[in-house]
């Protein structure tokens, strides 16, 4: 009689707070602007409404961690070195990219991603301008390195 006297509030205890559990705090989604070849300026904002456009160069694509256009974002701009629409990141993984794109809107030339960095091993097909999803594919959050 007296264990279960003292087991009794334990029990109560776990079964008032045991139902209730604390959801993951959520992680700040950052939105993030890079030029082709000065990846070592990348700046990155809190909000999307916050983002400085680079001027002088043309948006090439926006990547997205969420498979329906929509989470944190990288926007990728060229230089005047490689021209409108050219150039590539051999390292997404420099850039806090590395297996994490889901969605991407591609604004310039034909884009092809590449499972391992240096456009190294298997590749997705060329993408035209547009709007695509990865989701429910392969290579969904499993991209390296991209280039035009």
């Amino acid at each position: 009689m007296r264990l279960t006297k003292m087991i009794a509030p334990l029990i109560a205890l776990a079964l008032a707070t045991g139902g209730v559990t604390a959801a993951a705090p959520k992680k700040a989604e950052q939105h993030c602007v890079v030029v082709l070849g000065e990846e070592q300026n990348m700046q990155c904002y809190s909000s999307a409404d916050e983002v400085v456009v680079p001027q002088g160069h043309i948006k090439m694509a926006t990547l997205f961690d969420g498979g329906k256009w929509d989470g944190a974002t990288l926007s990728i701009y060229n230089n005047d070195t490689v021209g409108s629409c050219g150039g590539g990141v051999p390292n997404l993984g420099a850039l806090g990219w590395d297996n994490r794109v889901s969605s991407f809107a591609n604004h310039c030339g034909i884009l092809t991603f590449y499972y391992g960095t240096n456009y190294c091993c298997a590749m997705s097909p060329g993408y035209g301008q547009g709007w695509f999803s990865f989701t429910g594919t392969t290579m969904d959050n499993n991209m390296s390195s991209l280039r035009w």
